[in-house]
């Protein structure tokens, strides 16, 4: 059996996540499996790269394995006023992008001091749409320009 969509796209998120150049990418792939391309891997071979990769970005804090197939927020569901999980999941994903934090924990943390800052709120969980919009364009404007020096106390 050949690799399934799904894992094609895990093993991408998961690579895109660690920061992994393509060349190392494709190293990897030649060096434990033979092939130049992950349409090449069978389904088991797909696996064992899966967990070889999410060993390797867990390690780096930039994954966090979810046991079952909901999706990180979705216990929130559609609260109406409030954020949908999916601003809520992206809302994390540019932060991680623009965090300097040595891990996952270290990043949800500095997150949700950040959206007290911005908003006064002690969770994000608590964000309501209006303000997620808000957050999601100030991390944009973060990433877009990142800080070139801190700002002096006085």
């Amino acid at each position: 059996m050949l690799i399934t969509n799904y894992q094609k796209k895990l093993i991408h998120t998961i690579v895109h996540s660690i920061g992994m150049p393509d060349e190392d990418y494709r190293g990897l792939l030649r060096r434990w499996f033979d092939v130049d391309t992950c349409l090449n891997l069978s389904y088991r071979q797909a696996e064992v790269m899966i967990q070889r990769l999410r060993y390797i970005a867990e390690k780096q804090g930039r994954w966090e394995h979810r046991e079952g197939s909901k999706s990180k927020y979705e216990d929130f569901g559609e609260r109406e006023g409030f954020a949908s999980p999916k601003q809520l999941r992206m809302i994390e994903a540019m932060w991680c992008d623009v965090s300097y934090q040595p891990n996952q924990e270290a990043k949800l943390r500095a997150l949700n001091k950040f959206v007290y800052g911005f908003f006064h709120i002690s969770n994000m969980r608590f964000l309501e749409g209006w303000q997620a919009k808000k957050l999601i364009r100030a991390l944009q404007e973060m990433k877009e320009r990142p800080a070139t020096r801190r700002r002096m106390a006085i």
